[in-house]
């Protein structure tokens, strides 16, 4: 007698328990990516930061006093970075960076550089 009968192949319970692991590997590994994908955006600030406060040093050493608006004529050497995430700007030695509509949908925070210390607020 033929057995008829086909046993190749994966049973239920087999493919449950592949997408019951494949599930918990995605709730540990999603979360993970948000942290690491808002440190990188947030990291935008820092250099743009540095940038503000280099040329607010130059602008110091020159006429005694920090410029007050980021503008070319204003603060010499100046041009607008085209940032994604923040928008920028100055009040004596301090540098702001704030985010912008992208960034705070993003859950990002302003950050704040004393350029007379190089110290983040």
């Amino acid at each position: 007698m033929r057995n008829l009968r086909n046993n190749k192949g994966f049973t239920l319970i087999e493919l449950m328990i592949v997408v019951v692991i494949i599930g918990i590997l995605a709730a540990i590994a999603i979360p993970k990516f948000n942290a690491v994908s808002k440190n990188a955006k947030q990291a935008e600030a820092g250099p743009v930061l540095k940038q503000i406060c280099t040329l607010q040093g130059s602008k110091f050493q020159e006429v005694g006093s920090y410029a007050t608006t980021l503008s070319a004529t204003d603060l010499p050497g100046w041009e607008e970075p085209n940032a994604k995430y923040f928008t920028f700007s100055t009040t004596g030695n301090n540098a702001t960076a704030t985010p912008n509509a992208l960034g705070t949908s993003s859950g990002l925070t302003a950050k704040t550089r004393n350029c007379a210390t190089g110290v983040d607020a």
